[in-house]
């Protein structure tokens, strides 16, 4: 009887696997510690076939709810044209986004959140979308809250009796153009707002650097 053998190094193939296992572990910890949401979708039906805590979080469903839905589940009908130039694009360039549209909660209620992904094909030949998710709502929160403190602002530089004038450095700071000068700083001046707006400190006033408010304001 003869015995014919075969003797392989397959150190190669196990150091790579093993640096591939590694990598996805790391992905997999990103992925899930992650306070941004990711989620992959099948690129024909929309169905989500992973996601982290991040996404399913804020739309109040639990994670086993949320298998059974696609995006198109989560998304208002009002954003549907929106959706399909969205597939356009990435049937053309392979990506999209960013844009921003809202999410449908469990309970009914939306919430803005801000959008960009990737299609890809999967080992098994799955087209899917790779998409990061960030519910903005806190940013929309705070650009309200913003806005609110500018029309307070311009209501209190309006009304005031002092003259305020609002200034931006330019030249360096060896100049200030004006940017806001409200009606009070027209009756104290003797100046209108359209005389002002737009031109230098120096060009309206040109002694204010031998006074020292060039200096003053530099210091500012």
């Amino acid at each position: 009887v003869r015995v014919f053998g075969i003797n392989e190094d397959i150190t190669d193939r196990v150091l790579a696997a093993r640096k591939l296992e590694i990598e996805e572990s790391k992905f997999r910890s990103l992925f899930e510690a992650s306070s941004v949401g990711f989620a992959m979708n099948d690129y024909e039906t929309g169905e989500f076939l992973a996601f982290n805590e991040a996404l399913y979080e804020p739309t109040g469903y639990t994670a086993d709810e949320f298998v059974g839905l696609s995006y198109w589940d989560l998304t208002p009908s009002k954003y549907m044209p929106q959706e399909e130039q969205m597939l356009r694009d990435m049937a053309r360039t392979g990506s999209y986004g960013p844009f921003e549209k809202e999410y449908i909660r469990k309970d009914g209620t939306t919430y803005p959140v801000l959008l960009r992904g990737t299609k890809i094909r999967t080992t098994e030949g799955r087209e899917v979308i790779w998409s990061v998710i960030q519910d903005i709502s806190a940013l929309k929160q705070a650009q309200v809250e913003l806005e609110i403190q500018k029309e307070r602002f311009q209501g209190i530089f309006e009304m005031t009796s002092s003259g305020v004038a609002i200034y931006e450095a330019v030249d360096q700071g060896h100049d200030f153009r004006f940017v806001g000068y409200n009606p009070a700083a027209e009756r104290i001046d003797g100046l209108s707002r359209d005389d002002v707006m737009g031109r230098t400190l120096l060009a309206c006033f040109p002694w204010s650097d031998e006074m020292g408010l060039i200096a003053a304001l530099r210091e500012v």
